[in-house]
């Protein structure tokens, strides 16, 4: 399953070019930024708050399950956390049908000092946990590279943040091109790809439910600027034991009751059966967009 990760300020606010991308890569999904700070990306972009509930609303009219991201400003003296979250809330509007709350961790060219570190992961705590108070028991997506928790270089929290990272419900990792040119072959070529470890259970490398491929160099037509091309891993029978599966069973459960079975693949489609969703034992960005929702049975 494909999906789509777009910049709203691109140019691409009509969205001229989502029948063609589709038609192009299959996609059933897509992502926007709703980001709440002025943050000068890779790009030298100054990024406003966007209110993207009218971008999601464009993307699900193209028959996608929309998603909207934060990219949190960490910066000394910037706005507190509680205030970064409600905005993004607002301008979002996520519910169940949309994706649940994503949060990019991510520092930019020149990294992050080692003193900053501790700091940062404080507030990206404060972050999830005012997260949590507005949408308790929804699950909590992080997006960042995974060297923002295995590797000791300039794009890493060395650790100090795998408490609260390790509270999300799934991790979403980044990863290079095989190659550079057609789109599609750069999906094949890493159709094998494996996860790296991330900070749930001491490293379960299957936690990770979209795979973004980094470069942004993807071109589409109808799209005025530059887009990454997604694949969601999705959840199944097969899907290894882990903190994954194991969270996945415990929000099939609380939405079941005494009808959950505890089997992946007969609680997944009797949960698609009760949400009207395509029933076919397959756990992608639509079911997602509403199991992420349901509370996790204790």
């Amino acid at each position: 399953m494909i999906g789509l990760d777009f910049f709203p300020f691109d140019g691409n606010g009509d969205h001229p070019g989502f029948q063609a991308a589709i038609a192009a890569h299959g996609l059933s999904y897509a992502y926007v930024r709703a980001s709440y700070s002025i943050y000068a990306d890779n790009y030298g972009t100054a990024v406003h708050v966007e209110h993207a509930s009218d971008m999601l609303d464009r993307i699900e009219a193209a028959g996608l399950v929309a998603g909207a991201y934060m990219m949190p400003d960490y910066r000394a003296g910037a706005a507190p956390a509680k205030a970064q979250v409600a905005a993004y809330l607002e301008g979002a509007r996520l519910r169940p049908g949309r994706l649940p709350p994503i949060v990019d961790i991510e520092f930019g060219a020149k990294g992050l000092a080692r003193a900053e570190r501790a700091r940062v992961a404080a507030f990206l705590g404060d972050v999830f946990a005012e997260l949590e108070l507005a949408l308790p028991g929804v699950a909590k997506v992080a997006y960042c590279s995974a060297r923002v928790c295995d590797t000791d270089d300039a794009d890493t929290l060395a650790g100090a943040a795998n408490a609260q990272l390790a509270e999300c419900d799934f991790f979403v990792a980044r990863y290079a091109f095989a190659s550079h040119g057609n789109a599609g072959g750069e999906i094949a070529a890493e159709a094998g790809a494996k996860a790296p470890p991330v900070p749930h259970a001491g490293g379960d490398a299957d936690n990770w439910q979209d795979h973004q491929f980094a470069g942004d160099a993807i071109r589409i037509a109808g799209f005025a600027g530059q887009c990454d091309l997604n694949r969601w891993n999705v959840l199944s029978g097969a899907t290894p034991i882990g903190v994954r599966r194991t969270r996945a069973l415990a929000r099939l459960k609380s939405a079941l009751g005494d009808a959950a079975h505890g089997s992946v693949d007969y609680d997944l489609r009797a949960y698609q059966d009760l949400r009207g969703l395509h029933v076919d034992g397959i756990g992608g960005p639509a079911t997602y967009a509403h199991l992420a929702w349901e509370p996790m049975a204790a």
